[in-house]
């Protein structure tokens, strides 16, 4: 027959790495209902904690990471790293560090640091964040690495295990960081005078900037044709200053362009005049230091009529 138990025990002061117990009772014999025999008995135990720690089972990591903002601080990152503890007692998170790296190693962040207990037989969660350089933006790859030690001390046992976990994250657009639900406003407008050598026109663009970074609008192409059914005639192109457009604020940039009353009058295709008049501006808008560009395209058109009256 076996015979089991369980207790608890509770320590403190300075701890030994070794604990003795003993076990004392009576053995009794016992035949046909008439007791013959007792022996007594005493057994001694030693346990040895180190023993219970030679074969610690070295955590896992994992992680969940995005970037979820920009600001002009730089782009704000979330991450959760989870780790799962197969041993029967707690373990520490000691000395972590979190990099974010480009695929040519350079450094464009570095994470809060990651602290705490990891519960025993499961999985625990702890939360980083931090703040990415632009720079983060203009990589192909971004390259979390996450490297420390998972730590037991208990009962005059001091053992630290090596952790590490890489993982990649993918490069977010700008556009989806910075309108979120919002959109860039632009608006197109246009004054024409008659001068001696044609018409004097002045193209104006309003551009409202609904983010919190400032806007660099570069690239601008202006450009006015005559089109008839499908068939465009450009009538004047004019490039058209940079600007910049400070968060939540709205900038207006214009460009003039004298066109010859031949050039109007000859617009149309087999025809005077086209169907109508079409003026579209293209252009591209970014971040400073950022390579990535959002790429904008916004036209408007012209009933030759007004023109005639």
């Amino acid at each position: 027959r076996t015979f089991t138990t369980n207790d608890t025990m509770s320590f403190s002061g300075d701890l030994s790495s070794t604990i003795y117990s003993s076990i004392d009772g009576i053995f009794g014999v016992n035949l046909a209902g008439v007791f013959e025999k007792t022996i007594p008995f005493h057994i001694n135990i030693t346990a040895s904690f180190q023993d219970l720690f030679n074969n610690i089972s070295s955590p896992t990591l994992s992680l969940l990471a995005e970037v979820t903002d920009i600001t002009e601080e730089g782009v704000f990152f979330q991450g959760i790293v989870s780790v799962e503890n197969p041993n029967f007692f707690e373990m520490s998170l000691e000395n972590f560090t979190t990099r974010v790296e480009t695929e040519n190693g350079d450094l464009v962040g570095e994470l809060s640091p990651i602290q705490g207990t990891m519960i025993s037989n499961g999985t625990s969660e702890f939360y980083l964040n931090g703040t990415l350089s632009y720079e983060a933006l203009n990589a192909k790859i971004l390259t979390i690495h996450i490297r420390g030690n998972a730590g037991v001390h208990l009962m005059g046992i001091d053992k630290v295990i090596s952790l590490s976990t890489t993982a990649h994250l993918p490069i977010p657009e700008i556009k989806d960081l910075l309108f979120h639900n919002e959109s860039l406003g632009i608006t197109i407008s246009l004054d024409m005078k008659l001068r001696l050598r044609g018409f004097l026109t002045t193209i104006g663009l309003a551009l409202s900037n609904p983010s919190k970074i400032p806007l660099q609008a570069h690239d601008l192409l202006c450009s006015i044709y005559g089109l008839t059914g499908e068939n465009k005639k450009i009538i004047a192109q004019e490039v058209m200053e940079p600007g910049i457009v400070e968060p939540t604020q709205q900038e207006y940039i214009e460009t003039q362009l004298l066109i010859p009353y031949i050039k109007i009058f000859t617009s149309g295709t087999k025809k005077i005049l086209p169907d109508w008049f079409v003026i579209k501006i293209d252009g591209n808008f970014s971040i400073a230091g950022v390579d990535q560009s959002i790429p904008v395209s916004i036209d408007a058109t012209i009933n030759p009529h007004l023109i005639r009256s």
